[in-house]
């Protein structure tokens, strides 16, 4: 009996092996981090649960659904209405627009006091789980209209109440916004929210200098950015944005030296800059390669991570 409950754990645990390296690479380049971090047996159950939660979901919408009244336009005849890189880059540590937040309230490091009577996080929690559902279902519009309304709460959030949760929030959506707007081929709106993104946790910044969780969080968005504007062939603008990303990666490498994940990130985004195909392309491989030979002697080397490094290899022999 024992013998067969073993050969069962071990199918279960090869089944979320296979699942957890589906997933990773269907998944965008933000999350893919925290997939890799996360045990194989924890995503499968996560995907189980949110799958019971979409189920529940359409059967609900099946066995609720009232009859229209005669000569009344369903909701959705009126929605109708109105509506080439040289290596492999290894996923990203995790991921100027119409209105900018408000400066001067970030300045003084006004924090949030949420209230009783409206509390905008679940409303932008829920729309963004619909948007990232319609990104795994590649509904893309579906995807984009579910994060626009993310960013619609969060900015109101921002303007009325502005402070670190608030911003983070409309930072978070902006970045999403700026994936889902890249993938359906709208560049120019991609670049915005993007910016905007960038430009909201700068502010942050502004008055926690120091804070190295919102130095990650710029140097994410700073990744996003760049992912924008190379994918529309505005390389200089690319390399400004990670340029500054490996200023961040550096300085946070030197300052927290016992976690790898630093040195991870530092060589992340040598590669993307690598990538670029200019003049100091192997520079910049040969960099990447020692970051990720330092995380190997630390013990902090995915097999994601081993591939992109026996690539870096083959390619600087070539040289």
């Amino acid at each position: 009996m024992q013998q067969g409950a073993q050969q069962a754990l071990n199918f279960v645990r090869r089944f979320a092996d296979g699942f957890k390296s589906a997933l990773y690479e269907a998944a965008p380049s933000p999350v893919r981090d925290l997939i890799d971090a996360t045990p194989s047996l924890v995503l499968l159950l996560a995907a189980a649960f949110l799958a019971l939660i979409v189920l529940q979901i359409l059967l609900s919408v099946a066995f609720r659904r009232k009859p229209r009244r005669a000569g009344k336009p369903s909701p959705k005849a009126e929605r109708g209405a109105q509506s080439g890189s040289a290596l492999a880059a290894p996923p990203s540590p995790s991921a100027v627009g119409s209105e900018q937040p408000l400066a001067r309230s970030a300045r003084r490091g006004a924090e949030l006091v949420a209230t009783d009577r409206h509390d905008p996080r679940p409303g932008i929690e829920s729309a963004t789980r619909r948007g990232e559902n319609g990104m795994m279902l590649g509904d893309l519009i579906a995807a984009r209209a579910s994060f626009e309304e993310a960013e619609r709460t969060a900015r109101a959030w921002a303007r009325s109440e502005p402070g670190l949760e608030s911003y983070r929030a409309l930072t978070r959506t902006l970045l999403r916004l700026a994936e889902t707007r890249q993938k359906a081929g709208d560049q120019a709106g991609a670049w915005r929210a993007a910016e905007e993104g960038v430009s909201t946790t700068r502010l942050l910044l502004s008055s926690r200098p120091d804070d190295p969780y919102i130095l990650r969080e710029l140097a994410v968005a700073l990744e996003r950015a760049g992912g924008v504007a190379a994918s529309s062939g505005d390389k200089s603008a690319a390399r400004r944005a990670w340029e500054e990303e490996l200023q961040i990666a550096g300085r946070l490498a030197q300052s927290e030296g016992a976690d790898p994940s630093w040195l991870r990130f530092l060589a992340v985004v040598h590669v993307l800059v690598g990538n670029l195909g200019e003049s100091d392309a192997f520079n910049h491989f040969d960099r990447a390669l020692r970051c990720f030979d330092q995380c190997a002697q630390a013990g902090g080397l995915s097999p994601t991570d081993a591939a992109t490094r026996d690539q870096l290899r083959a390619a600087l022999r070539r040289v």
